[in-house]
């Protein structure tokens, strides 16, 4: 799309002109759209993307945290839900494709793709497993217990010599996707549970598909529900370019007395 503002140089700015561009041909920028779902519904391509290039980010629900005992041990974190090994997927969508939403420990869907729930703890005191999204547990040492599985990283284990019972890793998604998991600065999404004893990298709240934390005593926290976010280059509204007028312009009807302050 290109649109010329202004016609010629004898039109100036005492003529209601200022703020526009003169005799010049240019092409304005158009955002990116973003397609943001945090509960079930259907994925519709823009029009302008009649070819359905899409790229997505989107993760399950993660896995709860494991039940704690007083005075005894804490338990494990649960692990995230999957999130495509912490990648952006390029695919094509050129007719609406049916979105769903996974709960704590279930899948997350749009039309043919599917990332999955992430695990509860088992019995035992290492970090969650990465390749199958389990969660971790305890008692370990210190009565610490291990921390679940993130989207790109295990758990680490209760006996980890710094990091007793952190939860692993989840996926930074960048500014971009015009989301982020809690904090304004924080685009981490989908980590792992962390012990009570034991920190997460990801944001933890609404949609953002981490593990529950373990608990000090009682249940642990539930897991945290999937997203899907589509992006649809240059499928969005047109930037608000600032139209100024060029020098040579500002010169020329300085220099005649015809420049309208």
């Amino acid at each position: 799309m290109s649109e010329t503002l202004g016609t010629s140089m004898g039109a100036g700015p005492a003529e209601g002109r200022n703020g526009a561009f003169v005799g010049i041909t240019f092409e304005p920028s158009k955002n990116d759209k973003i397609t943001d779902f945090t509960s079930p519904g259907t994925f519709t391509p823009d029009p302008s993307n009649p070819a359905g290039d899409v790229e997505i980010v989107m993760w399950g629900g993660g896995g709860s945290g494991g039940q704690g005992i007083a005075g005894v041990c804490y338990g494990g974190g649960g692990a995230s839900g999957t999130a495509n090994e912490g990648s952006v997927i390029s695919t094509q969508m050129s007719s609406p494709q049916s979105v769903t939403i996974g709960g704590g420990g279930s899948s997350t869907s749009i039309g043919p793709l599917s990332e999955g729930g992430g695990g509860s703890t088992s019995n035992s005191c290492n970090g969650g497993n990465n390749s199958d999204f389990s969660g971790g547990s305890g008692p370990g040492p210190g009565a610490t217990a291990g921390g679940g599985a993130g989207s790109t990283a295990n758990g680490y284990p209760a006996n980890h010599p710094s990091d007793q019972g952190k939860g692993g890793n989840g996926f930074n998604i960048g500014s971009t996707w015009g989301i982020n998991s809690g904090p304004a600065t924080n685009y981490i999404f989908a980590g792992g549970g962390g012990s009570m004893r034991g920190p997460i990298d990801a944001g933890t709240g609404a949609n953002t598909g981490s593990g529950g934390n373990g608990g000090a005593q009682g249940g642990g926290n539930s897991g945290w529900p999937g997203r899907v976010v589509v992006k649809e280059s240059g499928a969005g509204p047109l930037d608000n370019t600032s139209a100024v007028w060029p020098l040579q312009a500002q010169y020329t009807y300085k220099k005649t007395g015809n420049w309208s302050s």
